[in-house]
Parts: C-alpha cells; structure tokens; sequence
C-alpha cells in the first residue's frame, strides 16, 4: 500500500504556520476584535487550512484502519492457508503410510505365492511317487497272479493223478483260475489307475487301494490252490491202493524245459517236473464262474516289527469328505440347567372314598362389619290393588260381607255402639 503524501496547507502568505506574525497568542479563539486566532481577513484561509488538515488526517486515520482490517484478513486467510497445508501434509504422510501397508501386503502375498508353488511342486512329486507305488503294487499283482497260475497248473496235475477226487480238485482248480483270472484283471485295473493317478491324487490313491486289494485276492488265491493242491493229494491217499507211504511231488523247471516225471517204487514217490510257460498275451475277460466252495481259515501270522518313522511328507490336498464317525463315549456330567417351564396339567385322579366326619371346629370369631352396599334399583310399579269401593256416605264403614277378599259394603253404624266399642278396644 501506497504511503500518503503530507498534508500541506498553503496560504497567501507562504503556508498556515510559515511565520510568527501569522498566530498571535493573545485573545481566544472566537475573538475578532483583540487579535484573535481568526481575527482579520487572514484568519478564514488558515481555519479552512486547518480544517482541510483535519479531514486529511481523518482520512489518513480512515485509511489505516482499513489497512489494518484488511492486514487482520490476510493474516487470518495466511493462518487458514497454513492449517490447509498441514491438512494436505498429514493426508500426504497418511497416503504415504497406506502405500507402504499395501506394498508390504504385496510382498507378502508373493511370498505366499512362492510358498504356495512350492507346496504344489511337493505335491506333484507326491503325486508321481503314488503313482509309482501304485505301479509297483499293480506288477505285485501281476506276479502274484502269474504264481497262482503256478499254482493252479500243479493242481490240476494233482487232480489228474487223483482219480477219484478228479470233481473236488477240478472245483479248486476252477476256483483258482478264475481268482487269478480276476487277479490278473484288478491288475489291469491298478494298473490303469496307476497311469490316471499321474494327474489326480485321489485317484493314485484308488488305484493303490485296488493294487492292494488285487494282491490280497491274489494271495487268497494261492493259499485256495495250496488248499485246492493239498486236499487233492488227501484225496489220491485215501483212494490210490498203492501203499500208505505214496507221495506225490512238483518242482518247476526253467522255461523251455521237457517236462519230467518219476516214480520210485520203494518209496512210493512219484516226482513231476513242470517247465514255467511263458507269460501270455492277456486273454479276453471269461465269463464269470460259479462260485467256489469256502476254504479253511488259514492261521494268523506273526506280528511284524514296528517300522521306523518315516520322514513328514507334504501336505496332501483335501480328501473327500469321510464317513460319519461312530459315536463316542458318554460325556462328563454337565452342570444343573435352569428349572424348567410349568409342564401341562395332569390327569383327574379317581375319587378317594370319603373320609370320617371331624370333630365340630370351635366357634370363630365375629366378623368385621361389611362396608355398605349401593342401594339397588327402584323396582317396578306393582298393578293396581283392589282398593276402597266406591260409594258410601258420611257416618258408613266399610264391613266384610263374608270370607272372599274384596268382598266389603258400606254400613251405617251407631254413633254411640261405635264410641263404646272403641271405649272397650282401648280399655
């Protein structure tokens, strides 16, 4: 803002305080004629000088105070400016924050993700070693199969040695094949599960507990044919005539061999020797025999030693969703619950028979007077009695003439019988 120039009040003769002679002291301000401050012509031009004067410095005072409002806004307008700024800092810093908090939630969802792949390359790997447990438990199978076969062929020539048992051997026999028959097909089947199990864990996992189970009917199934085998030979004992020490005996031979047979008639042995076939292409499914004849329960083997623990492995992925559990124990006694609500109302019982008459109770005492009751309302009018007949004069009564109501006549009467009888009534 502009500083104002110096008020200046000129006069004619060189400017309202230009000179002593211009002002006297003497008089007072109002005086004309002693010399006063205004006294003489000069006097005017000084007073309109100082008044002039006067309003410019109102004006000057005017102007600093509109000055000094308008500095009192720009300060106030500075200070809100500042409190803006400090805002926009403190939501600069807060941004600023919220940016590094979600920076450090990236990070630590890469790293989630890098664990996450790294689970994933574990259960692959878990994946594949399944399958080729389940491979592995899939050629189990298989020679387990292939050592029914054996089994099964030693069999049917004990059965042929047999004779008479040749029925019961043959239904071994027949039992035995179609169990390795059904063995060998489970471990197709593993097998083929096997190969999906490469792709899917769940179904790794079937396939290994169909090789499982395909090497246990497989094993059933040389333990039926050693049956089947054992109760031939009983058989060709019990019904052969040639002597109670004949024995009947099989070993394999190597592939491609002749086979073999001897008898010692000294022992009564006789040795066949059966040269292993080779492993035939995997024939058509046959149709499904009859059911064979239950075998004897063979002994419980030994327990076996507890293997040691084995590593941790990753984490499988969610199986399907079990069985319900059986239920558990009975738990603990909980603590006494709230009463419960009022139950319904029972039954009447039957009446009792009534009991003997008491005693007579004593008297009791007075009770307290009852409080007044509102008075009740007017009843209705009642018909019109019969009434006086009419007629009669002054002196008459009114008699009865006989019993029937209403049956009344006017009487004269006798003044003084009347006085006297009334004397008489009165006593």
């Amino acid at each position: 803002m502009a500083t104002p120039a110096n008020p200046t009040v000129s006069s004619s003769s060189g400017g309202a305080f230009s000179s002593a002679s211009s002002i006297t002291t003497t008089g007072t301000s109002d005086d004309t004629t002693s010399g006063g401050l205004f006294a003489g012509g000069a006097s005017t031009s000084v007073e309109t000088e100082i008044a002039d004067s006067l309003q410019d410095v109102k004006d000057l005072v005017t102007q600093a105070q509109t000055a000094a409002t308008t500095a009192t806004s720009e300060a106030a307008d500075a200070e809100a400016s500042s409190v803006s700024a400090n805002s926009s800092k403190n939501a600069a810093s807060t941004s600023a924050d919220l940016a590094s908090s979600k920076a450090t939630e990236a990070s630590n969802a890469a790293t989630q993700a890098t664990t996450a792949s790294t689970q994933a390359s574990g259960y692959v790997s878990s994946t594949a070693a399944n399958a080729s447990t389940a491979s592995t438990g899939a050629s189990n199978a298989s020679a387990s199969a292939t050592l029914a076969a054996g089994y099964a062929a030693n069999a049917s020539t004990s059965e042929t040695n047999a004779g008479i048992s040749r029925d019961l051997a043959s239904g071994y026999a027949t039992a035995a094949s179609s169990s390795a028959g059904q063995a060998s097909t489970s471990a197709t089947n593993a097998s083929n599960s096997a190969t999906a199990s490469a792709n899917s864990a769940t179904a790794a996992s079937t396939s290994a507990s169909n090789a499982s189970t395909s090497a246990s009917n497989a094993s059933s199934s040389a333990t039926a044919a050693q049956t089947a085998q054992a109760a031939a030979e009983s058989a060709r004992d019990d019904t052969l005539d040639l002597g109670d020490n004949l024995t009947v005996s099989t070993t394999t031979l190597s592939a491609g061999s002749s086979a073999t047979v001897s008898y010692n008639d000294s022992t009564y042995a006789i040795s066949f020797g059966i040269p292993r076939g080779d492993i035939g292409a995997t024939g058509a499914t046959g149709a499904t025999g009859p059911q064979g004849i239950q075998g004897i329960q063979g002994d419980t083997g030994p327990q076996g030693p507890q293997g040691d623990t084995g590593a941790t492995g990753p984490q499988g992925i969610q199986g399907v969703k079990g069985d319900t559990g059986d239920t558990g124990p009975q738990g603990i006694q909980g603590i006494q619950g709230d009463t419960g609500p009022q139950g319904i109302q029972g039954i009447q019982g039957i009446q009792g028979d009534t009991g003997p008459q008491g005693p007579q109770g004593d008297t009791g005492p007075q009770g307290i007077q009852g409080i007044q009751g509102d008075t009740g309302p007017a009843g209705a009018d009642g018909a019109d009695g019969a009434g006086v007949i009419t007629g009669g004069t002054a002196g008459q009564v009114l008699a009865k003439i006989n019993s029937t109501d209403y049956n009344t006549q006017w009487i004269n009467v006798d003044p003084e019988g009347t006085a006297l009888a009334l004397s008489i009534a009165l006593g």
